[in-house]
């Protein structure tokens, strides 16, 4: 569908303006509705580094081996570390709130088990031999991470892929704690 990011009833001189027609799905659009919610403006915007995605345990924390029955075990949450750009900060949390952002990544959780059990299976130290044995491939370890996780957790391809930016958040979790296990 077609969300027009400022409202026809309240800006109707912008109503045929491609700038002001964001691609958008249903269930988005129909949140946005014709309120006249400041919200990241898309075309110009993003999420980018200032929003970072990671898991928070309800319990249990054997989500991390991706085990498909621990899926009930974690949130995926997130938080802005940018939060000395205020104006901006408070379009963020505008575009979470409207389109209902957390429940919406919560909704893919099966994905980040996967994500998981991937990384659980296919350690550090594996990922790395496939870089080194097929240098052809694989230019950097990142170059086996996409072909792992089937996206590209690159950030000038996080629109290239559905959920780039998810996986790639959620990878640089698993490579956190992977060293924290390592150093203890």
């Amino acid at each position: 569908q077609i969300d027009h990011y400022k409202s026809k009833s309240k800006y109707p001189h912008l109503a045929l303006s491609i700038m002001n027609m964001i691609p958008s799905c249903g269930q988005c659009n129909h949140m946005k509705s014709d309120e006249d919610i400041s919200v990241l403006y898309p075309y110009a915007e993003e999420m980018g580094d200032s929003w970072v995605f990671n898991t928070q345990p309800q319990g249990s924390i054997m989500y991390l081996t991706g085990n498909p029955t621990e899926k009930d075990r974690f949130r995926i949450v997130g938080r802005n570390r940018n939060e000395q750009e205020v104006e901006y900060s408070k379009r963020l949390q505008n575009s979470l709130n409207v389109f209902e952002l957390e429940d919406l990544y919560n909704s893919h959780k099966e994905y980040v088990l996967d994500l998981f059990r991937q990384r659980y299976v296919f350690g550090e130290d594996y990922l790395r031999s496939l870089c080194d044995r097929f240098p052809k491939l694989f230019h950097d370890l990142t170059d086996v991470k996409n072909m792992l996780y089937l996206s590209d957790i690159r950030k000038e391809n996080w629109g290239k892929r559905p959920l780039s930016k998810l996986t790639h958040d959620i990878d640089e979790e698993i490579s956190r704690l992977g060293k924290r296990n390592n150093s203890l």
